[in-house]
C-alpha cells in the first residue's frame, strides 16, 4: 500500500509542476510583446445579405451611440432588408439619385444599382435627405434604411489631392435622417469623400470604401453614431470631424460618442502635389473642438506614413476610449505619436493582410 501511495503522490506532484510551469510560459509570452497567431477579430451577428456588386453578406457588428452601451446600437438598429415593401432602384445610373424627403420607415434596397456619375453628372450621386451647411432643410426621415449600393468615380485616379479637393469636393453617399437610421452594404471607390451622415443615430454596417481622395467618413456636422463590421481601404483621412466652412457649429450633447467597432481602416498614400516623392495621406482622425468622444473596439488600423498636417496630426484625439484595437504601423522608426490604452502598435503588415483577406472573404468579395 505505501508503494502505490508513494507513485499516486509522484504522479500528483508531477502534474502539479506540469500545470504551474504552463502558467509561468503563458504568462512570459504576454510580456514578451509577441504576436498573436491571428489578429484581432470582432464577434458578428449574422445579417440579411446586403450584397454590393458581388455576393457576400453584412455583420452587424456591436456598436455605441449617443454614449449607451456598446453592444445595443448597431445590432439593434433595423433589420433592412427584412421590411417589407422595399424601394428598389437597378441599373447603372448615369444622373443623381437624390431623394429629397425620404419617408420614414422605409428601406432603399439599391444592391442592383451601380452609380457612375460621379464627377461630371453631380458630386453627389446618392443623396438622402436635404442640408445646408450641415443642418437639415426639411423634415428627418425616421428609422430609414439604405442597403447596398455602388458608387464608382469616373475622374482620373492620377488628379492629386488638391485637384480633386478643388473640383470634386463631393459624397459618394450623403444621408440627412433622424432616429437611428442604417446604412448597409454601400460600395465606394474613387471618390472625394465616402459617406456624410447627418442626424444623430446613423449606422453604418459592412461599408466598403477603396481609394477615397479625402474622408473615408466625413462626419462634419458632427452626428453621434457608430460604424461597424466594415473595410475602409484606402483612405486619404480616415473619421473627420472637424466642421466645414459655413457650418454653425456647436457642442455635443453630453455623452454622445462616435463608435468604431470591427473597423479595417487604411490610410493609402496618393497623389499630392506638395509631397516630396508625389505621394502622401492625411491621418487616422481630423479632430475638432466641438467633436464626439471617440470609441474603438475591435479593429485594425494601417498606417504607412507621417501625414502631410504632421506628426501631432496622428495623435489621438483626446478622451478616446479603446479595446482590441490594433495599429499597424509600416514607416520608419517607432509610431510617430502617443497611443491610448486599448491600442497595441505594431510593424507586422501581415496583420493587416490577414484580417483584410478575412474580411473580404466573408463578405464574397474577391482578395486581390
Amino acid at each position: 500500500m505505501n508503494g502505490r501511495r508513494g507513485t499516486r503522490l509522484g504522479l500528483a506532484l508531477l502534474v502539479v509542476a506540469v500545470l504551474v510551469a504552463a502558467v509561468v510560459v503563458a504568462a512570459l509570452s504576454r510580456r514578451s510583446g509577441r504576436e498573436p497567431a491571428a489578429a484581432p477579430t470582432t464577434t458578428t451577428t449574422p445579417a440579411p445579405s446586403a450584397s454590393t456588386g458581388a455576393p457576400g453578406s453584412t455583420g452587424g457588428t456591436p456598436g455605441t451611440t449617443g454614449g449607451a452601451g456598446g453592444t445595443q446600437a448597431a445590432a439593434s438598429a433595423p433589420a433592412c432588408p427584412q421590411r417589407p415593401h422595399p424601394v428598389r432602384v437597378t441599373g447603372t445610373r448615369r444622373d443623381a439619385l437624390h431623394v429629397a424627403e425620404p419617408s420614414s420607415d422605409t428601406t432603399y434596397d439599391l444592391r442592383g444599382l451601380r452609380s457612375v456619375a460621379f464627377p461630371d453628372q453631380t458630386l453627389y450621386p446618392l443623396s438622402f435627405g436635404d442640408v445646408r451647411h450641415g443642418r437639415p432643410t426639411g423634415p428627418a426621415a425616421q428609422g430609414l434604411c439604405i442597403i447596398g449600393g455602388t458608387v464608382v468615380g469616373q475622374q482620373p485616379r492620377s488628379l492629386t489631392w488638391r485637384q480633386v479637393k478643388r473640383s470634386y469636393d463631393g459624397d459618394g453617399l450623403r444621408v440627412q435622417a433622424g432616429g437611428r437610421y442604417v446604412v448597409e452594404g454601400l460600395r465606394v471607390d474613387n471618390v472625394e469623400d465616402g459617406i456624410s451622415p447627418f442626424g444623430d443615430g446613423f449606422v453604418g454596417r459592412g461599408l466598403y470604401f477603396t481609394y477615397i481622395r479625402d474622408d473615408c467618413i466625413e462626419n462634419d456636422a458632427i452626428s453621434g453614431g457608430v460604424v461597424a463590421d466594415s473595410l475602409l481601404d484606402g483612405c486619404s483621412m480616415g473619421l473627420s470631424e472637424r466642421p466645414s466652412k459655413g457650418f454653425q457649429p456647436t457642442p455635443p450633447p453630453a455623452g454622445e460618442t462616435f463608435t468604431l467597432d470591427g473597423v479595417l481602416l487604411r490610410l493609402e498614400p496618393m497623389p499630392r502635389d506638395d509631397a516630396p516623392d508625389g505621394l502622401g495621406n492625411g491621418q487616422l482622425f481630423k479632430w475638432s473642438p466641438w467633436a464626439n468622444r471617440l470609441v474603438l473596439r475591435n479593429s485594425v488600423f494601417l498606417v504607412e506614413r507621417v501625414s502631410m498636417n504632421g506628426r501631432r496630426s496622428m495623435r489621438f484625439p483626446a478622451g478616446t476610449t479603446a479595446e482590441n484595437v490594433t495599429l499597424v504601423w509600416t514607416g520608419p522608426g517607432s509610431y510617430p505619436a502617443p497611443v491610448p490604452p486599448g491600442v497595441r502598435v505594431t510593424k507586422d503588415r501581415s496583420v493587416w493582410d490577414a484580417t483584410r483577406s478575412a474580411w473580404l472573404t466573408r463578405h464574397g468579395y474577391p482578395v486581390r
